[in-house]
């Protein structure tokens, strides 16, 4: 394991100089948790949705590699994606003001240092039909807030959330896939509960912050 992080040496890392990566910085936490190749993260939606426990995010061979905790933080609806040793790597603020809308921020609250704001469309309530079409979440990088209100996402979250079957995507770039599914037929280890899923990140993007954004979907569409 790597020390400090908790990732897997050789999974996790700088992205090689032929990686597909397509992030821009906004979408990127560190170089440390952009994936070299291809990666499966285990997560279980009972575990999430405004729970004030912490829980564990582990590898395809059960391994805790990140951690979400409320503890950490004493702002009200907030979360902290840390790694493994409960180093805190980004902060998940619920804007109170505004319903639907989440910011990732670096490190912990305090640094004030705004990644992207996550928001569900407007007129989208807590459960969602399976056939519903068009995106259930965007992604707005810091860069391109700056553009205004108007300015397109820079990452699009579309699928059936509820049954945790939805992919993300970056214009034509697919980031990541969420499927419980996925969870059943790959794990290396016992899964605890029948809600577990799989999140499975490309290669050439960063890990942590695609964690993230599958926490504050839960969040968004917890029943």
């Amino acid at each position: 394991m790597q020390q400090g992080t908790g990732v897997a040496v050789g999974t996790v890392g700088t992205a090689p100089a032929t990686s597909s990566m397509t992030s821009p910085a906004g979408g990127m936490v560190s170089p440390e948790y952009v994936a070299s190749q291809e990666q499966l993260f285990y997560l279980s939606e009972k575990m999430l949705a405004f729970s004030s426990d912490d829980f564990n995010i582990k590898d395809i061979s059960g391994h805790t590699v990140f951690k979400v905790d409320a503890a950490l933080l004493s702002i009200k609806g907030a979360r902290a994606l840390t790694d493994a040793f409960k180093h805190t790597i980004l902060t998940m603020q619920h804007k109170l003001l505004g319903a639907g809308t989440w910011s990732i921020l670096r490190g912990n609250a305090s640094t004030n240092e705004t990644l992207a704001v996550v928001k569900k469309p407007h007129g989208l309530g807590k459960m969602l039909s399976s056939s519903h079409q068009g995106p259930v979440v965007t992604v707005h990088f810091s860069h391109t807030m700056a553009l205004g209100t108007h300015a397109q996402p820079d990452m699009v979250i579309t699928g059936d959330v509820m049954g945790k079957g939805y992919t993300i995507t970056q214009g034509s770039t697919l980031v990541a896939e969420v499927s419980r599914a996925l969870a059943l037929n790959t794990s290396k280890f016992k899964l605890s509960g029948k809600d577990a899923y799989a999140v499975k990140v490309a290669a050439g993007h960063d890990c942590a912050f695609v964690l993230a954004l599958a926490v504050i979907i839960d969040e968004l569409y917890h029943d």
